[in-house]
């Protein structure tokens, strides 16, 4: 009895033992190995370090990483680990991982596979923003000016590099144009302040991921210099033109402009001039122009002043009127008159013209377009003849027109549209002829005294919802269809 309990005693020992454990598991057992870190069920970012552990030191050749049961590396060095890389997986996505053991036996071992949860959400470099784009003035060399831009220093302990993005806009591609792993600025000549450029850093951290910060534009590009001022054009053995003198230190030059055209809408460059002090110029010549100074500063910004047309006298009848000072005509002031003269477009200030009466004959001319101040015509009980220039509607000023009991034909041009201030119109008494025009039927539906009658127009008449027949009777339709 002794002898049995003694025998129990022994075998309780023995197994209780775990060095004797695995004493007898390393002799008895196949090698075996398992994921030492990380655990199973872990949430990982970046770069993570997978390990395997082994129980027997001797006799194994390698070990393979299987993630997704892909092979990713083969390891036979201790100790065995293997660095991955979880920067291009999805957020929140799960991945299995074991090893395999090779050794000197013709069978492998695997482990026990783990689940990982990539999430690189909050792994991502902190943003580097750009603090400033500025000029630096005292930098110029063969016309072009250092722009300077700075941005913040990362804060990031597993930082790498900066990388500079420019954009033409805000929302347009972005290249790189600068790398750099350590310098927070950067200097360039090839971005002037007169055309927009934007600009971003993207930091990247060691594990390749990255982040893009709150970007900035060359902000100088709004500020142009002071504007100088067309102060007057007086007629003196030529034009002279005067004006005001830049204020800003960083002038470059004034360019002085000419044009037929009140808006500059099509102009020439008469001069530059790169002296800050040289503020007049005297210009030969006798027919309007308008003109403009452009102050240009060092950076190629630009402010335009106001705009000037050349003040002379014209001849009309017998008597002379100031371009910019003649307001009204009438054959009061303007007598012997048989015909309109076409120097008359030249009175672009004129408001009021009333030749009514007056035995004038021939057409009405084509310079009245540039008439764009007139705000009364009368040109009726003339023997005025022709069709009416389809530049006539440009004076969208216009708001009295009288050219009834003259010879005028021809269609009413579509564009009388255009001439939308009228709250007057007569052409009664004419040889105008063709259809009436269904744009008349605007003026007749708001109100505006309207006055066809006693002419060549063809029926059927356009029938307005407010077109009084009083006003249209009275039609010769012989050469109607």
């Amino acid at each position: 009895m002794k002898n049995y309990l003694l025998l129990i005693f022994c075998l309780f020992s023995f197994f209780c033992d775990e060095q004797v454990i695995d004493n007898a598991l390393e002799i008895t057992l196949e090698p075996l190995v398992a994921i030492e870190t990380p655990r199973s069920g872990k949430i990982i970012n970046e770069i993570v370090y997978i390990k395997a552990k082994t129980k027997n030191k001797e006799g194994i050749y390698s070990i393979d990483f299987i993630i997704n049961d892909s092979l990713f590396y083969n390891d036979s060095e201790r100790p065995f680990r293997y660095a991955w890389n979880t920067i291009k997986y999805p957020d929140n996505s799960e991945h299995l991982v074991k090893v395999i053991l090779y050794d000197d036996t013709p069978d492998t071992i695997e482990s026990i596979p783990i689940t990982l949860v990539v999430n690189n959400s909050t792994a991502i470099p902190s943003p580097v923003n750009i603090i400033s784009v500025v000029y630096d003035s005292t930098v110029v060399l063969n016309d072009s000016v250092e722009m300077f831009i700075t941005w913040e220093k990362s804060v990031d302990p597993d930082f790498k590099s900066y990388t500079l993005l420019h954009s033409e806009t805000e929302i347009g591609l972005r290249d790189s144009i600068f790398y750099s792993e350590e310098s927070t600025s950067y200097g360039t000549k090839l971005y002037k302040p007169n055309i927009e450029h934007w600009f971003w850093i993207l930091a990247s951290d060691t594990s390749g991921l990255t982040n893009i910060g709150v970007g900035l534009p060359n902000l100088t590009k709004t500020i142009p210099p002071d504007t100088s001022k067309l102060d007057s054009i007086a007629y003196q053995n030529g034009f002279h033109l005067i004006w005001s003198k830049c204020k800003n230190q960083d002038f470059g030059k004034y360019r002085v402009l000419k044009s037929k055209y009140p808006n500059m809408s099509i102009k020439d460059t008469l001069i530059e001039i790169e002296s800050i002090l040289d503020t007049s110029l005297i210009i030969e010549g006798e027919k309007l122009n308008y003109y403009q100074i452009v102050t240009e500063n060092i950076w190629g910004l630009m402010s335009h002043s106001n705009i000037l047309p050349t003040d002379y006298l014209v001849v009309i009848g017998d008597d002379k009127f100031s371009v910019l000072n003649t307001i009204s005509l009438s054959p009061i002031n303007a007598s012997s008159i048989s015909l309109i003269p076409n120097q008359i477009g030249e009175l672009i200030n004129l408001k009021w013209i009333d030749f009514s009466l007056s035995q004038i004959s021939g057409g009405i001319p084509t310079d009245f377009e540039h008439l764009t101040n007139l705000e009364y015509l009368n040109l009726s009980s003339n023997q005025i003849s022709g069709e009416v220039p389809n530049s006539f509607y440009n004076l969208i000023k216009l708001k009295k027109l009288y050219l009834n009991n003259n010879q005028c034909s021809g269609a009413i041009n579509t564009q009388i549209q255009n001439l939308i201030e009228l709250n007057d119109i007569n052409f009664q008494e004419n040889q105008f002829s063709g259809n009436i025009p269904t744009e008349i039927c605007y003026f007749f539906d708001n109100g505006v005294s309207v006055n066809l009658r006693h002419n060549n127009l063809c029926p059927p008449h356009l029938i307005c919802d407010s077109m009084n027949e009083y006003y249209i009777f009275g039609q010769d339709t012989t050469d109607c269809n």
